[in-house]
């Protein structure tokens, strides 16, 4: 049994099949209910005796009988289970403030039945609900602590195991110093006795002298590790037993370093037990530490480690550090001014600062290096739920590290930086992190420097106000590349981002940001006045989110898509993009399509905003699904470019606008730019203008829009203006009247050497329909042709106060099934025709 298994395996109550291959995810047993049976060896009398199936050389015998859920009284039939003491009283510290106040002030003295009275619904057979625990001091291994089930017990937010040792991180990567020599053989361990005997000090190959530390009384380790850390000559120190404080060490000012030699698989523990800090490195100190678990250190700042001076620096590796608390910054580790901290493949888990940087922090001109590392489950009562850096300090989070679950009341639930130079790198990884206020995963402000690159992901990540995965302040900048991704956060505005007046964002090779929810604006990002977002190099926007407007990008700053594309992201305004007063929106060789909207599929804008779509990019199979503008919807001096061959196709409208719908806006079509292959359940299934906008075709093409009520192609209403020139308004359908171009009150439009061919109507004007004071001019060989109406006026029906003027200009083969073959004419109306046919 202790060969295979260890030698405490079933010598008391405990669930030892949990812990076993058979029982973990998919062994052969997993999920059965006897993996979180409590039993226990008991001889073979015993009532509810059972025969080991597995050990039966000689035969063992097991039972559930002697094992509640408080420690059962010495009895002949438990006689393995072993007697309560006192040595180990238990505790109920929490590592955040939530302890009293959610659970109760006696939260985990009660121990073994909490989960079980209090969490009924943890009922999966490996969930740390389903099994007894309690609060004890880390390195309790007395009987009491035993014997009340602190075995294997990871969950809640109470430290509580008591012999558990903590998960082996992966083989330190030595990036940095190289590794500590071997050190030579073990002196006898020495009586534990009062006064501790004097450290052994050895020669090391490398030069220097080392020192090993090893003693089952923690005030003899304490004091020997003192007195090492004190002996100028000890440049190593070999710990190979666990060590409880019972005093302050004394600061580190030279290089030193400490190697953790426990048992293969463990870690050297090295514990504050709540009262005390751990390791301080003063001016000219260089400290090294690997293989140890630090826990419960308690300071001000950074209890586990705190590199005191300018010049100093400390390197982790391979370490654990759980369950630190600090009044102050830096719940775990605390680098001051102008000094260096490398934590290179550690754990930091469960910390908690009263200030900032629940794990780290970084002060002014320090430099932080995080490296295959993870940093989870800590807390800040300010900003930085991970970490938190000055103005002028720096930190890199590299090679594969992940910064996940931790929360900070204010800012920043992962990272808060001001004015600092921050790079996520190396598949590295900021998710699930919380923030009270803005950032749920890095906040970064004042001319901060943010770098997300080399597949490294901010994704699932929550703000209850902005900014889900990352929030600039003015000013800052932020560059996602090489592949990096903001994806699936969540908040009020700005889902992915959400940018201050002055910060800038490029977003390039190959990087996305998608998935993101906003419940306000700006799925993906939000870009505030005078800020400006760049998305370039095959990125995209994808997928994302908001219940206001922008599903992809809101804002009135500055955006730019460039050779990039934005797909499937939806709003109740602006799918893709949603542009407020001021905005300046430019989309350059890029794609934006199957976006969805209520309006404006793709592109809402309003006041001062400006819109211009160039180079061959294409807004295509864009919905507007219950309003205006297929692609585009605008209103209120918006001006609209498209032109260089960009293309509105195959956009849906709701009501009018299947490719652009738009109120007192400026819309120019250039330079074969094309509007095509659009549908509108209203008016206008290409183009629908209205109160007062205007209208220049200069070179484009409006054809193959189809309109369920007027206006295939285009569809002109109340004062406003158009001229079309060089230009073709071909293959559109009406339903009900004017198959290509509708013109009504108070309108004046311009024909120059264009084309109206093949355009039908079920009702009147296959090719035009004009009523109500317009005043429509054809001219410089102006084709009106091949059009045909269900009703009157196959090339054109005009009707009451229209003045309609061919000059130089064409009208034939048209056809119309009631009359008027070319030109229908009713009600006050004057044709004009001069060096034309009809």
């Amino acid at each position: 049994v202790t060969v295979e298994y260890g030698e405490s395996y079933g010598l008391w109550c405990a669930p030892w099949d949990s812990t076993a291959k058979y029982c973990a995810e998919g062994g052969a047993n997993y999920g059965d209910d006897f993996c979180s049976e409590l039993w226990c060896w008991v001889p073979e009398g015993c009532d509810g005796a059972i025969g080991s199936d597995w050990f039966q050389s000689p035969q063992l015998y097991w039972s559930t009988s002697p094992c509640p859920f408080s420690p059962p009284p010495p009895q002949e039939c438990g006689a393995e289970v072993l007697d309560l003491d006192s040595t180990c009283e238990t505790s109920s510290r929490v590592y955040d403030e939530r302890g009293s106040s959610e659970e109760g002030t006696d939260f985990a003295d009660g121990c073994c039945a909490y989960c079980r009275e209090h969490h009924p619904e943890a009922t999966h057979t490996n969930y740390w609900g389903n099994g007894g625990w309690c609060g004890c001091y880390i390195g309790c291994n007395s009987p009491r602590c035993v014997s009340q089930a602190c075995v294997g017990s990871e969950g809640g937010n109470v430290i509580t195991t008591a012999i558990s040792q903590p998960p082996t991180p992966p083989p330190p990567v030595h990036a940095f110093p190289p590794p500590l020599p071997v050190p030579p053989p073990l002196p006898p361990s020495p009586p534990a006795l009062p006064p501790a005997p004097p450290i052994q000090v050895s020669p090391m190959d490398s030069g220097g002298e080392g020192v090993n530390i090893t003693s089952e009384v923690p005030q003899h380790a304490t004091a020997h590790l003192q007195e090492a850390l004190q002996t100028e000559e000890v440049a190593l120190i070999w710990l190979s037993s666990n060590v409880t404080l019972t005093d302050l060490l004394p600061t580190v000012a030279r290089s030193l370093g400490i190697l953790g030699i426990c048992a293969e698989g463990q870690l050297c523990q090295v514990s504050g037990n709540g009262e005390r800090s751990l390791f301080t490195v003063g001016a000219g100190g260089e400290l090294r530490l690997e293989r140890l678990a630090l826990r419960d250190g308690y300071s001000s700042v950074g209890p586990a480690v705190h590199v005191a001076a300018a010049g100093a620096s400390a390197v982790l590796a391979g370490c654990t550090l759980e369950g630190h608390t600090a009044s102050g910054d830096g719940g775990a580790v605390y680098s001051a001014s102008g000094s260096n901290l490398t934590l290179e493949a550690c754990t930091i888990r469960r910390c908690h600062a009263g200030g900032s940087g629940g794990a780290v922090y970084g002060a002014a001109g320090s430099q932080v290096w995080v490296l295959k590392s993870d940093v989870t489950e800590n807390y800040a009562s300010r900003h930085g739920g991970a970490a938190a850096m000055e103005a002028g300090s720096g930190l890199r989070v590299t090679n594969g590290s992940i910064l996940s679950r931790n929360t900070a009341r204010q800012d920043g639930g992962a990272l808060h930086a001001t004015a600092a130079d921050v790079a996520l790198q190396g598949t590295s990884l900021v998710s699930g992190n919380n923030a009270g206020s803005r950032a749920g995963g890095i906040i970064c402000t004042e001319e901060c420097s943010l770098e997300v690159s080399e597949h490294s992901l901010v994704e699932g990540n929550m703000a209850q106000e902005s900014g889900g995965g990352i929030y600039l302040g003015a000013g800052a900048l932020l560059q996602v590349l090489s592949g990096g991704g903001v994806g699936n956060n969540v908040t009020g505005d700005g889902g992915g981002m959400f940018l201050e007046a002055g910060a800038v964002v490029t977003v390039e090779e190959g990087s996305s940001v998608q998935g993101n929810m906003a419940s306000r604006d700006g799925g993906g990002a939000r870009v505030s006045s005078a800020g400006r977002l760049t998305l370039k190099s095959g990125s995209s926007f994808r997928a994302n989110l908001a219940r206001g407007s922008g599903g992809g990008i809101a804002g009135d700053g500055n955006v730019g898509v460039n050779n990039a594309e934005m797909v499937s992201n939806v709003a109740n305004a602006g799918g893709a993009i949603a542009g407020y007063s001021g905005a300046v929106i430019l989309v350059n060789r890029s794609r934006l399509h199957s976006n969805r909207a209520g309006s404006g599929g793709a592109i809402s804008a309003v006041g001062s905003a400006a819109i211009s779509v160039v180079d061959e990019s294409s807004l295509e199979g864009n919905v507007a699904d219950v309003g205006n503008g297929g692609a585009i919807t605008a209103e209120n001096g918006v001006v609209i470019v498209v032109s260089a061959g960009a293309v509105l196709r195959g956009n849906v409208a709701q009501v009018n606008g299947g490719g652009l719908s738009g109120h007192t806006v400026h819309v120019a079509l250039l330079s074969v730019a094309s509007v095509c292959n659009n549908s509108a359940s209203g008016h206008g299934g290409g183009l629908y203008l209205d109160g007062g906008a205007s209208l220049t075709l200069d070179g484009g093409e409006v054809s193959n829009n189809e309109a369920s009520s007027s206006g295939g192609g285009i569809y002109l209403w109340n004062a406003v203006w158009a001229n079309i020139s060089n230009s073709a308004i071909s293959g559109n359908t009406a339903v009900v009247n004017a198959g290509g171009l509708y013109a009504y009150g108070h309108v004046e439009v311009q024909l120059f050497g264009s084309n109206l061919t093949k355009n039908s109507a079920m009702g009147y004007g296959g090719g035009v329909y004009c009523s109500s004071d317009v005043a429509m001019l054809l001219a410089d060989g102006t084709m009106l042709q091949q059009n045909s109406a269900g009703g009157y006026g196959g090339g054109g029906r005009i009707y009451k106060r229209v003045n309609l003027t061919l000059e130089q200009s064409n009208v034939s083969l048209n056809s119309a099934l009631r009359g008027g073959g070319g030109v229908a004419a009713e009600l006050e109306c004057v044709l004009r025709l001069s060096a034309g046919s009809l």
